[in-house]
């Protein structure tokens, strides 16, 4: 036979556009470049909490994370992340890439998403219910709770959701383009089904949703995630090796949700005011500062919504001699049904005559009384979140703790922490005198255990400051709402205690938290970012935490 030599290739650039051979490549540039930097984001914090970095460029760098923008409940290393990671996804979404003949690529990084979506999301409360015991194993998984890992989660379902518009719209259009049938086919049926699962999961998680009806983003998330896992399955089988990982990391979520719950029994409810405070003689677990629980009350008059509130509300835990106290702020929806509930239901307990109330107060103590009652509760059997510093807390010579509203709590949780410091300040900013009272047995315990711990209280409304008790070692100001937020200055007030212990002999570092209000955490971090920014004359961490969903 003759040989007629070598086929003829057709030139690159008439080839035709094979997607199922290029476009897993860029999944997979995807996936290494996420992993890598996840991997030396843990490097870097794990090494952070054996180094000292104090250099005046690291100091810098520092600072420039904690800035808060105005408009944008992000800072400003939250914002850097998030925009490398959509840099990301476009560059993989757009080089060498014909999207309007095959879009194909669109589907490809959306199914590349997924794991590190689910990573964020349904191991955010995982890592210290795992954690072993040990102080520095506390501080490193605290920067990967779900107050820290949230953003992030929310952000790149945002992504994913338009990588899969660009995916479904340019189908669609191509096929109204040649007159092609949209749905009768299996592929194009389970395609629309799953990108339909993909809008109502981005829906019900906006926020007024998750603030309002948190039960039912929580639901619907629940029901729509796996049906969404198995639609997209069906659609092509490409889907399938994406699918595994966040399946299980899902259905791990799931299960230690299931094995962290614990029934405490019965625990006592005492309500003053629109403070709700909870007592647990029977909770023996360990806690470490900072951290919260999730509780759900089983109180069969609220209704089923109320009653059993399906993902547990989160409430920080106070550490007493006998079990833990957890307090709460009526402020809606499930914490004003259960203060209304424990306050009109329950039989009241030697009832004092109540004193006129300035018709100006914000916050009128609804009676003097202490309503108690009985219930039951089912807590998460291990504490999660805790206090996200550099180092270990305990390593850190002094601590200044910002705190609003119920944000209180936060602070007492910190108290074994606070007493072993060299100084302790904490600055607590409520409306009345009525939030005051029932936490003041708190508050007293807190300074009586230590003379280096002192607290300052400044109320917008005092009304009538005789009926607040005294509290050793703490001082109430009548602030009278000068200022752009209404209450003092946190730049000013962190900056002045720093600059008192920087004069101390020894080394010193000083650790500085907020809790409360968006607006006021943004504050404290633009402060903690303002003092780094001037150099490490005093090595100085910082924790925020926002109440906030």
């Amino acid at each position: 036979m003759a040989d007629t030599g070598k086929a003829p290739e057709i030139p690159a650039g008439l080839q035709q556009y094979d997607s199922y051979a290029t476009d897993p490549k860029y999944q997979k540039y995807f996936t290494i470049g996420w992993t890598s930097a996840l991997g030396a984001f843990l490097l870097f914090k794990l090494a952070g909490l054996f180094i000292r970095r104090r250099s005046k460029i690291w100091a810098f760098i520092s600072s420039v994370g904690l800035w808060s923008l105005p408009g944008l409940s992000l800072t400003v290393g939250q914002l850097l992340v998030i925009i490398l990671y959509t840099v990301g996804v476009l560059a993989c979404l757009t080089t060498r890439a014909k999207l309007e003949e095959n879009p194909n690529r669109a589907g490809f990084l959306a199914l590349a998403q997924l794991p590190p979506i689910f990573v964020l999301g349904a191991f955010k409360s995982a890592p210290t219910a795992l954690a072993p015991p040990g102080k520095h194993a506390a501080s490193f998984l605290a920067h990967f709770t779900y107050e820290k890992l949230s953003p992030y989660h929310r952000y790149a379902g945002r992504v994913f959701f338009l990588c899969a518009a660009i995916h479904g719209g340019m189908w669609i259009n191509n096929h109204l383009k040649y007159d092609q049938q949209i749905l009768g086919a299996g592929k194009e049926t389970t395609g629309v089904a799953a990108f339909g699962l993909v809008c109502v999961l981005l829906l019900s998680s906006v926020k007024p949703v998750r603030k309002w009806a948190y039960e039912v983003f929580y639901i619907i998330h629940i029901l729509s995630v796996p049906a969404f896992l198995v639609t997209i399955s069906y659609h092509t089988p490409y889907a399938r090796p994406w699918v595994y990982p966040p399946a299980a990391f899902w259905l791990g979520d799931l299960v230690l949700r299931m094995v962290r719950g614990t029934w405490v029994g019965q625990v006592e409810l005492s309500v003053q005011g629109d403070i709700t405070v909870v007592n647990m003689p029977t909770f023996t677990r360990p806690i470490q500062p900072g951290q919260h629980v999730r509780v759900s009350l089983f109180i069969p008059t609220l209704g089923f919504r109320d009653a059993w509130y399906t993902p547990g509300h989160p409430v920080t835990v106070i550490p007493t001699a006998r079990g833990a106290v957890l307090s709460m702020k009526g402020t809606g929806g499930w914490t004003r049904a259960v203060s209304d509930y424990a306050r009109f239901v329950s039989p009241p307990s030697e009832p004092k005559p109540v004193p006129d109330i300035e018709e100006d107060c914000v916050d009128k103590p609804q009676g003097q009384t202490a309503s108690r009652m009985t219930v039951l509760a089912l807590l998460s059997a291990h504490p999660t979140g805790g206090v996200a510093l550099p180092r270990p807390f305990a390593s850190y010579t002094d601590v200044f703790c910002m705190t609003g509203g119920s944000g209180a709590s936060f602070a007492l949780s910190l108290a074994r922490s606070l007493r072993s410091a060299r100084r302790a300040e904490v600055v607590w900013c409520v409306r009345s005198f009525g939030s005051i009272i029932p936490l003041a047995p708190y508050l007293a315990r807190l300074t009586q255990g230590g003379a280096n711990v002192h607290i300052t209280i400044y109320v917008t409304c005092l009304c009538q400051p005789e009926l607040i008790p005294h509290i050793p070692n703490c001082d109430v100001v009548l602030w009278d709402g000068i200022g752009d937020s209404g209450r003092p200055s946190v730049g000013s007030l962190v900056k002045q205690f720093v600059g008192e212990v920087d004069g101390k002999e020894g080394e010193t570092s000083v650790a500085i938290l907020a809790a409360g209000p968006r607006s006021l955490v943004a504050e404290a971090g633009n402060a903690v970012a303002r003092l780094r920014a001037a150099g490490p004359v005093v090595e100085v961490g910082y924790h925020g935490e926002v109440f906030d969903l």
